[in-house]
């Protein structure tokens, strides 16, 4: 997938995770949640993130993805006789198993990519230090403990997350 622009790798699996649009602020944030989330699962699309006030967020991906509406014609004509890995298309299935009921629900999805994130830059060492980093940066949430535990539960079970990116209680 080296040979191919970020804009059509982009619409390449887009295409494969349900078609998120970015017509409107809720879209692209799920967007960029899902793109940090498959990066993390193992699928190395080369997008650079940072914390930004709802999470992880790329500039990279933003620019991207308007790339790639200014020009879909140009990315599908890049992506003519391009079929996505083996391993590719078993993250993406992982990834929809594990994210894809939450894409009505761009607060979990933020939730949820804002855990690994800190989980991967913080190296914290259990649960307590995870939240109480998130709680750190989003105070917010520390009147919805019961939805961060239900997230941090999300990724433990997940299989992928829980086991190689988010420590152990």
């Amino acid at each position: 997938m080296s040979n191919i622009s970020k804009s059509a790798l982009l619409l390449m699996v887009n295409n494969n995770i349900g078609d998120i649009e970015i017509d409107a602020f809720d879209k692209r944030l799920v967007l960029q949640k899902s793109i940090f989330l498959l990066q993390a699962l193992g699928l190395p699309l080369g997008f650079n993130y940072n914390w930004y006030l709802r999470g992880p967020y790329s500039p990279e991906l933003t620019q991207a993805a308007y790339g790639l509406q200014d020009n879909m014609g140009h990315y599908k004509k890049e992506l003519e006789g391009k079929v996505l890995s083996t391993k590719a298309v078993s993250t993406i299935a992982k990834f929809n198993k594990i994210f894809r009921s939450y894409y009505d629900d761009p607060k979990m999805m933020e939730l949820l990519a804002s855990l690994v994130f800190l989980n991967i830059r913080a190296r914290c060492e259990d649960d307590k230090s995870l939240k109480r980093e998130l709680f750190s940066r989003k105070p917010y949430l520390s009147r919805c403990e019961d939805k961060v535990d239900v997230a941090i539960k999300i990724l433990r079970e997940s299989e992928t997350i829980c086991n190689s990116q988010i420590p152990e209680h």
